[in-house]
């Protein structure tokens, strides 16, 4: 990962920053337990290094890339075909993040990280009409950084539809609605920076319902 402007410009600005590295290993386990279910096993883990550390850099020992993080995951997946218009999925994920700063040696579970997630959809195709797609996004809780004295933030559910409709009028005209957090579910994200709840939040609000109507004009039929 190249660093962003502000990790560049964060003082000591002659300090030289090195860019960050992961290895990634993943192994995957497929089978097809019927025409129409696939399960799917995948065991993961992501080695991160030269990581950088921006509250690091008051110390006596100024180092820009003081840190290391691992991440080992295992997720389930299951994807089925009902009908030619009929599919769906759904998917379980656990992983746990540590990290560590080699300069400190204080080490924790990475902020903003949560163990458990979850996914299920559905897709619904009317032939020659539209197309519906029904989403679930389910986070469990996630840690907050030590500065942070908010705590925990709550795991969240969130539901989307997204409906599309096929051309119509000599394949001139066609028409999209996707509604976001369709149950207009109140939900957090923790704070990154410092926080105090003053300068930077320990906390930061994410939008509530809200979507997107588009209708589209084809020039052409291809």
């Amino acid at each position: 990962r190249a660093p962003t402007n502000t990790e560049i410009n964060q003082a000591p600005v002659n300090f030289k920053l090195k860019t960050e590295k992961i290895n990634t290993y993943e192994v995957n386990l497929i089978y097809k337990l019927s025409p129409q279910f696939l399960v799917q096993l995948n065991g993961f883990r992501n080695e991160l290094s030269d990581v950088i550390i921006l509250g690091n850099l008051v110390n006596l020992i100024q180092n820009k890339n003081p840190g290391k993080i691992t991440v080992n995951g295992l997720e389930a997946k299951l994807d089925a075909v009902f009908t030619r218009s009929v599919s769906g999925f759904f998917n379980f994920t656990y992983q746990d993040s540590r990290g560590k700063n080699l300069v400190t040696g204080f080490s924790r579970s990475v902020p903003g990280v949560a163990k458990l997630k979850a996914n299920i959809g559905m897709d619904l195709k009317v032939k020659d009409l539209f197309t519906v797609d029904l989403t679930g996004n389910w986070v469990g809780k996630r840690q907050v950084p030590t500065t942070d004295l908010y705590g925990p933030v709550d795991g969240y559910f969130l539901a989307n539809c997204a409906l599309s409709t096929e051309r119509f009028f000599n394949n001139r005209i066609s028409v999209s609605l996707v509604v976001r957090n369709l149950f207009n579910a109140r939900y957090l994200d923790p704070g990154f920076r410092s926080a105090d709840g003053l300068i930077y939040s320990t906390v930061l609000e994410q939008p509530r319902i809200n979507g997107l109507f588009k209708i589209a004009l084809h020039l052409s039929n291809n």
